[in-house]
């Protein structure tokens, strides 16, 4: 049965496959919302307000579908990050996610927080092919987690070359950066 009122996703129009994609990040206090049509990446849109996930993390996604035309159910692929980081942006986001599960038949894909920020790096110098990449985030209360990452150039990915670890710091100050091993 069609929707008595025509708006943006009346129920009553002709959906094409699902070819779009979404990735929500909100283990940090400021979140983001990633929109891509396969391999592509369209856009990516802060959360408005740091903290705020809970508030403004469903009107950031509406906000993004409408800038691209994109429907609700052309949404095929949900992309979640899922720690460490905060608790209270995780469980929104989880939250969130499972709701888009339920109701538009999307797939969900749990992705590692270490991994969603070794994915924003960029591939490594030509000149230095065995580039490594390491990727640090603090956990507060002088925790620390950590992954060193290698780029596969067949597959475009950085990925991971160590285990994860937790650990004690003892210095108030860590550096990350690009070392050629």
């Amino acid at each position: 049965m069609c929707h008595p009122f025509p708006d943006r996703y009346n129920s009553c129009m002709s959906v094409p496959e699902k070819i779009y994609n979404l990735a929500l990040a909100t283990a940090a206090s400021q979140g983001s919302v990633s929109l891509g049509r396969g391999d592509e990446h369209l856009a990516t849109v802060d959360v408005p307000q740091p903290r705020r996930h809970n508030v403004d993390l469903l009107p950031t996604i509406d906000h993004l579908c409408q800038q691209f035309s994109v429907h609700p159910k052309q949404i095929g692929e949900v992309y979640l990050s899922i720690g460490p980081g905060s608790f209270t942006g995780l469980r929104i986001a989880v939250a969130t996610v499972k709701m888009l599960a339920l109701t538009l038949d999307v797939r969900v894909v749990a992705v590692p927080t270490i991994q969603v920020v070794a994915q924003g790096a960029p591939p490594p110098r030509v000149d230095a092919p065995n580039q490594a990449l390491g990727v640090g985030i603090n956990l507060k209360q002088e925790r620390f987690y950590g992954a060193i990452f290698q780029y596969h150039v067949t597959e475009k990915l950085w990925m991971e070359r160590a285990d994860r670890k937790s650990t004690r710091l003892n210095s108030s100050h860590l550096v990350i950066s690009y070392a050629v091993f």
